[in-house]
């Protein structure tokens, strides 16, 4: 529940369907006080939520400038400005952002995300190098092994992905990006006996993205026909 009753109201009639009227509230208090850093995150977010980046990237902009480590905002604008698309400003922001809050992991994961997207790929590997130093929970492997992997950088979600597997060997999904990833790279002799397990796990089904070859070569071994 949000301390300010003004703003909780705006909230509930959002939360209730009504967001046209919540953003007439919050618009009417956000003049009233226009550098309010808490009308300028909730206001932003409902912008867009609506759709209306234009105003959402003004307002959210505008509480970046003044705190550039508010984690809110900057995910919300990361929304706006991965659909815009204009991933050179999101990764402005998140190195911005990153400057501000240095141990926040996920923020920094969202950086490399965000210059691997606008092809930055020397400073990615440089932030993820040194994001290593810093990133002994596995869960935070699965995520930086996901972001090089969406981003079609195999090689580094390899290693990122072996590591998350190597705490987590029951993750039927992280060992299943660990074989995709590998058979990218035509590592079938490495991807071959992760899918053999999968596929003796589960009546076959790894997930549609198996090579032809390798299901050919792991029917044989495990006595099914696909």
């Amino acid at each position: 529940m949000h301390p300010n009753p003004a703003i909780r109201e705006a909230l509930d009639l959002a939360a209730n369907g009504r967001k046209d009227l919540a953003r007439d509230r919050l618009r009417q208090l956000q003049a009233a006080a226009p550098d309010d850093p808490e009308l300028l995150y909730v206001l932003g977010s409902l912008n867009a939520e609506l759709g209306d980046a234009a105003a959402a990237r003004q307002l959210l902009g505008a509480l970046l400038e003044r705190q550039p480590g508010h984690a809110g905002a900057a995910i919300a604008m990361d929304a706006v400005l991965r659909h815009a698309p204009d991933p050179t400003a999101c990764a402005a922001m998140w190195a911005r952002y990153v400057a501000a809050v240095p141990m926040d992991l996920g923020g920094r994961i969202r950086h490399i995300a965000a210059l691997l997207a606008c092809g930055e790929t020397e400073e990615a590997e440089r932030r993820r190098l040194a994001l290593e130093l810093d990133a002994a929970d596995p869960s935070l492997q699965l995520a930086v092994a996901q972001v090089f992997h969406q981003a079609g950088q195999a090689t580094q979600a390899i290693e990122h992905y072996r590591r998350y597997v190597a705490a987590h060997p029951d993750d039927r999904d992280a060992r299943r990006n660990l074989a995709a990833a590998l058979q990218s790279l035509g590592r079938f002799d490495e991807a071959e006996p992760l899918y053999e397990a999968l596929l003796c796990e589960d009546a076959g089904d790894a997930g549609g993205v198996v090579h032809g070859a390798v299901v050919d070569r792991i029917s044989r071994l495990v006595g099914r026909t696909y």
